[in-house]
């Protein structure tokens, strides 16, 4: 496992190692994976949030009701196609795609 050292949050509480850069969250509904996109786009990512769980939506709206970039799919990722699709339609749409974020079940 990497660690990310994001640091303390600067004006406006959002800090630049993360800043602009787009994460996928795996697992990111609830739990540890909503932890971890919580704190992703509180420090300025894009983060596109990924979950089998169709609450993953109500999270990207949670998020995006605090100003926060957010885009969620229902994406099962014990299938492979389904996640090169998922992932080549993150790259369409955002022109990148700068890091993953796997959370374990």
């Amino acid at each position: 496992m990497y660690l990310l050292e994001i640091g303390e949050a600067g004006e406006g509480g959002r800090m630049g190692k993360v800043d602009g850069r787009v994460a996928i969250v795996t697992g990111a509904a609830m739990g540890n994976g909503e932890g971890i996109a919580r704190i992703l786009a509180q420090h300025g990512a894009h983060v596109v949030l990924w979950d089998i769980s169709e609450k993953v939506f109500d999270t990207a709206d949670s998020l995006k009701s605090k100003g926060y970039k957010s885009t969620p799919a229902k994406v099962d990722v014990t299938n492979l196609e389904a996640c090169q699709k998922a992932a080549d339609s993150v790259i369409t749409k955002q022109g990148r795609l700068t890091f993953y974020a796997i959370t374990p079940e």
